[in-house]
């Protein structure tokens, strides 16, 4: 005969329901803080490496945009040494660079361009950095010399009175030329 049983016991898992304990439900809120708090400083550092990517990534197409333009159009202004030419008699300003020889600009001087030293002084060297030598001989006796002829003259011209205004004339028609506007006189 065959033996039949009346329950059969089986082991197995179920999904159901779990009512939390006290204790329980302690140790799930302590654990929300901690996790709460480690999203926060996690959300915080990926902001401040986006930020830091995004300024790098921002660079970069900055200077590749600079270097597309550049390429595009084949030139970029740059301070450049030049040299200009002063041409006294068509009162011109030319411009050369100094790297290439090239004339890049042609201008009419300024009014205060015209103008040249009567008396160039020959002890000035350009390049010399302790600046002109000063005569050690030249001494007060000499400028005494100087203001002395200058009375002189002076006095000589103060006797004559004929062919003064006519000097005075000369002199305030010269004058007036160059009181002038300078686009009126070139």
């Amino acid at each position: 005969m065959v033996d039949v049983r009346e329950t059969k016991i089986h082991q197995t898992t179920k999904f159901l329901r779990h009512n939390f304990s006290d204790e329980e439900k302690q140790n799930l809120a302590e654990e929300m803080a901690r996790k709460v708090t480690e999203a926060d400083a996690l959300e915080d550092q990926k902001k401040s490496a986006s930020s830091r990517y995004t300024a790098e990534i921002n660079s970069a197409r900055t200077i590749a945009n600079s270097n597309a333009i550049k390429i595009t159009s084949g030139y970029e202004f740059r301070d450049t040494e030049c040299e200009e030419e002063f041409d006294y008699a068509s009162k011109e300003v030319r411009t050369y660079r100094k790297d290439t020889g090239e004339q890049v600009e042609i201008r009419t001087m300024t009014y205060h361009e015209c103008q040249q030293e009567i008396f160039p002084r020959e002890d000035t060297v350009e390049d010399d950095e302790e600046g002109p030598e000063v005569d050690a001989e030249f001494n007060t006796e000499e400028q005494e010399d100087l203001d002395d002829m200058a009375r002189e003259e002076d006095q000589g011209q103060e006797g004559e009175t004929e062919g003064d205004e006519t000097l005075q004339d000369e002199v305030s028609e010269e004058e007036r030329e160059w009181t002038e506007p300078a686009d009126e006189r070139f």
